[in-house]
């Protein structure tokens, strides 16, 4: 008896603790170099990042010089 509550006990837990995790949105990192344009793809990223909470994009500039 006792082993059967502390299984399910366990399995309930790792349940949980899957459902919490799956919960949390995922960031992704969008390296661009649109140096004139940037103001045209952050706008249609944060239009995206507002339409869904699953995943979210974070717009980072790189230089091409570098």
């Amino acid at each position: 008896m006792k082993r059967g509550i502390l299984t399910l006990s366990v399995v309930l837990l790792v349940a949980l603790c899957a459902n919490l995790a799956a919960a949390a949105p995922v960031e992704v990192t969008l390296w661009h170099y649109f140096e004139h344009e940037a103001d045209a793809l952050e706008k249609v990223v944060a239009d995206y990042n507002a339409m869904q909470d699953e995943i979210y994009i974070v717009p980072t500039f790189v230089s091409r010089d570098e």
